[in-house]
């Protein structure tokens, strides 16, 4: 056997270790970004998104601020609660990034105890180490169960 088949054969045989040999991004879905709160860093955020080639949605449900002039990287501005968003966008699944930028209980907890519970491979919020502690314990119990 000559070296460059001993070679090939030891290369097979390791990749097969590492799953697929050959995977196109294309034979994937598109990761899909939640975002919410319509406040400034969601802009920035969902630019991003997009450069990554992101599906990113924006949700408020306050409905001056979930402007979809304001998010034009957005495929979707919503306003609405958390569990309304979902049902309306589907659920969090293994391809979604869920973040609460809005530093409002009432309207980032939902959002988080929904993610916690689903599939999705991210789940992040923004805020002082305070507001993490509180939002900690107020999601702890209830997230992942």
């Amino acid at each position: 056997m000559s070296d460059r088949s001993v070679q090939q054969l030891e290369w097979e045989r390791c990749s097969e270790v590492h799953g697929p040999k050959f995977v196109s991004p294309h034979d994937a879905p598109p990761v899909r970004l939640v975002v919410f709160g319509a406040v400034a860093l969601t802009i920035e955020l969902t630019r991003a998104a997009r450069m990554l080639g992101w599906v990113p949605y924006v949700v408020d449900p306050r409905e001056r601020f979930a402007c979809t002039a304001a998010f034009p990287h957005a495929e979707r501005v919503l306003a609405a609660w958390p569990r309304e968003a979902f049902e309306q966008l589907g659920g969090p699944d293994s391809e979604t990034a869920v973040a609460a930028l809005t530093h409002a209980p009432e309207l980032d907890d939902e959002a988080l105890i929904l993610a916690l519970r689903s599939p999705a491979f991210y789940v992040g919020a923004m805020g002082s180490r305070n507001t993490q502690r509180k939002r900690r314990c107020a999601t702890g119990a209830r997230g992942r169960g």
